[in-house]
This record gives structure tokens, C-alpha cells and sequence, in this order.
């Protein structure tokens, strides 16, 4: 990490990372996650508002073409130049570029056909898969309790999808088949952010995961692209706009503080979902939706408790 510091200061880079300005700053990460949360949660609520109009595609690409260039007007204007996007690890960019457009492209097609706080309780099974995925990427051992907590938070999404409890009837397979690809998508970015964290600025990070994304996104606008409508095309600017906020504030939170740490101050989610659902599209979340996310809910503050003993 060291070295890589040092060749960012040699090639005029004066930005320090938030790890080597705050160390592993936990409270700071965890006001950076809730920020992060609130604006990300906005960003699925214009997403699934332009869903009316445009395939979740052509709204990502709008939203990450809008957050491209508020990224790069930022970098310029407070670097004058753009020497910080120089780096060594454009594979570990390109990866997590790739793994994180998946994620939030298929969250936004999940929320384009499911109430918002369905989708949103989908997503919260992120730090399971997180708990999941450390084992082949970060090659940790998961004991039997932490595999236990993965099979409660499991029987939480079953209960949160199936409105009778029988896969065959109600279940909005789509949705959910969306959402969980998302959730895993999603898990692998975090750890990817973390070990990004340790040597490249939050900004650099966010500039090549919303450039990969937009080069990835060109050929499918070719068949999907629609232009927006005046008051569209002011809900995708909104989008642009959190969406840079919430890549800038997650990449940071994620660079200071343990993943783990921060994985349960995305419930603060809920707030939000529950309140559009209600507000905006008339709609209460169904009892199964609520007992489900609690047990999920449940099982990741575990695994969270689980992590923090282990550091400790």
C-alpha cells in the first residue's frame, strides 16, 4: 500500500485516500453508509419512477453518462488536472466496474417491477452473500454459527418473497431472480471497493466504476435508447446527481471502515422504501414482506456481531 502511495505522490496526485488521512475510521464510515444509503435509496426511487418510460438500461445509462460528468467536472475543478485518474490496477477497475454496473442494473430492473420495499429487502440479503463470498475471495473460514446466520437470513427471503408460502403462487419470480442477482453483484463490489480502498482515491474509484459502466452500456442503447421528455429527462438528472453522491460517499465509507461494520446501516433503506411506497405509488408492504426483512434483518446484524468479535 506503502509503494502504491508513494507513485501516486510521484506522478503529482495530491489526493490522499480517505484510509491513509483517517486511518480505520469506524464512525466516520458509518455516517459516510448512511448518507450513501439515503441517496442510493432516492436513486432506486427515480429509476423505478422512470421505469414508466425507459427500460432500467436506458436509465442506467442516463444516470451514469449524468454522474460521469459531475465526477469529472468535480476532478477538475478542484485538482485542476487530471493526473489523479492515473493507476497501476486498471484490471481491479475494470472488475469492479463490470460486477457493480450488473449490480445496479439489475436492481433498477427489480424495482422497475416490484414495490420498492420488496426490492429493498432483496437487497439487504447483501451482507449474506458478503459473509458468502469472503470465503472464496478474501479466503476466510465461515464456523458453523456464521453458516447458521446465513441459512436464517436465507429462510427470511423465503418467507419476504413467497405472499402465501408456496414458490408456485404469487412469487414475482422476475423480480426476485433480478434482485438476488443484484444482491450477490453487489456483495462482490464491496469487497472489491475495500481492497480498491486501500490504494486508490474514492474519486478515481468512482470515475472508472461510472466510465466502464457507461462504455459497457453503449452497445444495448443502440435497440433500447428512448429520449426522455422534459420532466423525464429532469427525474435522470436527479439520478446522475445521486448517483454520484452515493459512489462517492459508499467508496469512501468502504475505504475507512470494515465492510462487515458497515453492512447494517443499509437498513436505514427501509425508511425510504416504505414512505415512497406509500406516498408516491399507494402502496403498503404486505405482512410477509415486513417478517421476512426483520429475519434477514436479524441474521446480518449477527453476522455483523460475528466479524466485529473476530477483528477484536
Amino acid at each position: 500500500m506503502n509503494k502504491q502511495l508513494k507513485h501516486n505522490s510521484k506522478e503529482g496526485d495530491s489526493y490522499q485516500s480517505p484510509s491513509s488521512r483517517f486511518g480505520e475510521n469506524k464512525l466516520l464510515g458509518i455516517g459516510l453508509i448512511i448518507l450513501a444509503m439515503t441517496s442510493i435509496s432516492f436513486t432506486n426511487i427515480c429509476a423505478k419512477w422512470a421505469s414508466a418510460q425507459h427500460h432500467p438500461i436506458d436509465i442506467l445509462f442516463y444516470r451514469n453518462i449524468g454522474a460521469l460528468l459531475i465526477t469529472a467536472f468535480y476532478i477538475k475543478t478542484k485538482y485542476g488536472n487530471f493526473k489523479i485518474l492515473k493507476t497501476k490496477r486498471v484490471g481491479a477497475h475494470v472488475k469492479r466496474g463490470i460486477v457493480g454496473t450488473i449490480g445496479v442494473g439489475t436492481a433498477f430492473g427489480a424495482y422497475a417491477v416490484m414495490p420498492v420495499t420488496d426490492a429493498t429487502i432483496l437487497l439487504f440479503t447483501i451482507p449474506i452473500f458478503t459473509a458468502l463470498l469472503s470465503m472464496p475471495i478474501l479466503k476466510e473460514t465461515v464456523g458453523p454459527l456464521r453458516w447458521g446466520a446465513i441459512l436464517v437470513g436465507f429462510i427470511g427471503v423465503y418467507i419476504a418473497v413467497n405472499p402465501s408460502g408456496f414458490v408456485s403462487d404469487g412469487v414475482n419470480i422476475h423480480g426476485v431472480a433480478l434482485g438476488i442477482i443484484s444482491a450477490i453483484a453487489s456483495a462482490c463490489t464491496a469487497l472489491f471497493i475495500r481492497d480498491l480502498g486501500s490504494t486508490e482515491p474514492a474519486i478515481r474509484t468512482v470515475f472508472y466504476f461510472l466510465l466502464i459502466g457507461v462504455l459497457i452500456l453503449i452497445p444495448f442503447m443502440f435497440f433500447l435508447a428512448k429520449v426522455p421528455t422534459l420532466p423525464m429527462f429532469g427525474i435522470l438528472a436527479l439520478a446522475g446527481i445521486l448517483g454520484f453522491c452515493n459512489q462517492f460517499l459508499k467508496t469512501n465509507a468502504y475505504a475507512i471502515a470494515p465492510a462487515a461494520l458497515l453492512a447494517p446501516f443499509i437498513y436505514t433503506m427501509i425508511i425510504w422504501s416504505v414512505l415512497a411506497d406509500i406516498i408516491i405509488w399507494n402502496t403498503m408492504p404486505t405482512n410477509n414482506v415486513l417478517i421476512g426483512g426483520v429475519i434477514i434483518i436479524a441474521s446480518n446484524l449477527f453476522l455483523a456481531w460475528r466479524e466485529n468479535l473476530k477483528r477484536n
